[in-house]
C-alpha cells in the first residue's frame, strides 16, 4: 500500500508539471476570453451583447490586427516587448488595449467589418497610438 501511495504522489507531480507546461503553451486569451474581457468593461446590457457576439466586433478587430502584425513589427525598433510574438498572450493583451481604444458604448455602431469604410486604417492607427503610448511610458 505504501508503494502505491508513493507512485500516486509521483504521478500527481508529473501530471502537475505537464499541465503547467501545457498552460504556458496556450495563449492567455482566446478570442472567446477577449470577448468576455471586453464585456466586463461596462455594465450596459447592449454593450455586453455587442462585444460578446461571435464573429462580431471583437473578432473583426482581432482579425484586422492579426493582419497588421507584420507591419507593426517592421515599423518599430524592438517591438516584441510591446506586442509580443504573434498570437501570444502579450499579443492578445496588446489587442485588448487597441480594442479598448476603438470601442466603447458610445461607439457601438461600428462593427469594424467594412474595410472599405476605413476600418483597417482606423484599427492600424489605434494600434500605432497604443504602441507609441507604451514606448513613451517605458523609455
Amino acid at each position: 500500500m505504501e508503494n502505491l501511495k508513493e507512485v500516486e504522489l509521483t504521478l500527481k507531480k508529473h501530471l502537475a508539471d505537464v499541465q503547467a507546461k501545457i498552460a504556458k503553451l496556450k495563449p492567455k486569451h482566446t478570442v472567446d476570453e477577449m470577448r468576455l474581457t471586453a464585456a466586463d468593461w461596462y455594465e450596459c446590457k447592449s454593450w455586453k451583447k455587442f462585444v460578446t457576439e461571435e464573429y462580431g466586433v471583437v473578432d473583426n478587430i482581432v482579425d484586422i490586427l492579426d493582419d497588421c502584425y507584420d507591419p507593426f513589427v517592421e515599423s518599430f525598433e524592438n517591438p516584441l516587448p510591446i506586442v509580443g510574438k504573434f498570437k501570444s498572450a502579450e499579443w492578445r493583451e496588446f489587442q485588448l488595449k487597441v480594442i479598448a481604444k476603438l470601442i466603447n458604448p458610445s461607439k457601438m455602431g461600428n462593427d469594424f467589418g467594412d474595410t472599405a469604410n476605413g476600418c483597417d486604417e482606423t484599427a492600424w492607427d489605434a494600434g500605432i497610438e497604443v504602441i507609441e503610448a507604451i514606448v513613451q511610458n517605458n523609455p
